[in-house]
């Protein structure tokens, strides 16, 4: 994200609860309009690359950007299922 977005500043927050996770990622960069956000960065996958990752899992990806403000991006999918050991956690 500094690369492209001129960010002085990057958070990265991961939530664990029982039927999902969510990862969330934050800058405090350039940000951009959403139609320039959709093309590839060179050597990257771009948003619908990302898009598609997420729905293989399961999950939803979302990305909040306002020009000269910052970009978000949000992760949640199903949690995956725990395997049942029969032992104590």
């Amino acid at each position: 994200m500094k690369k492209h977005a001129g960010a002085q500043r990057l958070t990265v927050q991961l939530k664990y609860e029982p039927a999902a996770i969510e990862l969330e990622v934050s800058d405090d960069g350039r940000g951009a309009a959403a139609d320039q956000m959709e093309t590839p960065a060179q050597g990257g996958f771009g948003l619908t690359g990302m898009r598609e990752r997420a729905a293989a899992i399961r999950g939803t990806l979302v990305v909040n950007s306002v020009t000269g403000a910052g970009t978000t991006v949000r992760l949640r999918a199903p949690a995956p299922a725990r395997e049942q050991t029969g032992e104590p956690e």
